[in-house]
């Protein structure tokens, strides 16, 4: 089983957090991992990209048109990672809805086609009062969108381990909520 993931947003969206939890997961479930950053301006709201390839791989870059699943943390980032997408796949975007994409995207993903997920991440976090959680409901949405190779225990033990203190139920509620909005849509 191989399977190709690309993340991306931009600086202080915990996208190399979510990076390390998707890598740790895949180790859990007794799979090969792969992955690369791209973080050159993150510290002034640039962008980051993370690839993830889980399987029998030689190189930790995902090639365009071969990802299984695109999750973007920042609707804006679509544009630049939305060619890694295989026909097929699937692209996870936190936005306020689907109906605010560029028309050419929408065309494109359906054109390749590629499912198209949006989830409001971020004012859901800033509805709980926690708004540096997107990231973590935008992962729980994207485990039943993207088939990721592992289990929601798997994430969730994860998120458990490598969240400090402070912050663990926080991001383990935001891990729950992002899931169970996931899980009501139609599964893949």
């Amino acid at each position: 089983m191989n399977r190709n993931y690309v993340l991306a947003g931009v600086g202080g969206q915990g996208i190399l957090f979510i990076t390390r939890i998707l890598h740790d997961a895949v180790l859990k479930e007794g799979h090969h991992v792969l992955v690369s950053e791209t973080h050159g301006m993150a510290q002034r709201g640039g962008s980051v990209v993370s690839h993830v390839r889980v399987g029998s791989m030689q190189s930790p870059l995902v090639r365009a048109g071969t990802a299984d699943g695109l999750l973007v943390f920042e609707a804006d980032e679509l544009p630049n990672t939305v060619s890694f997408l295989k026909p097929g796949g699937a692209a996870v975007v936190n936005g306020p809805d689907s109906a605010r994409m560029p028309f050419q995207l929408s065309e494109y993903l359906k054109q390749l086609p590629a499912e198209l997920h949006v989830l409001d991440a971020s004012r859901i976090a800033l509805e709980t009062g926690a708004p540096l959680t997107a990231n973590m409901i935008l992962l729980g949405f994207s485990i039943e969108r993207l088939a990721f190779p592992f289990s929601y225990e798997a994430v969730e033990d994860t998120v458990r381990n490598l969240s400090r203190e402070p912050y663990r139920e926080q991001n383990l509620k935001a891990l729950a909520s992002g899931y169970e909005a996931g899980s009501l849509g139609e599964k893949r």
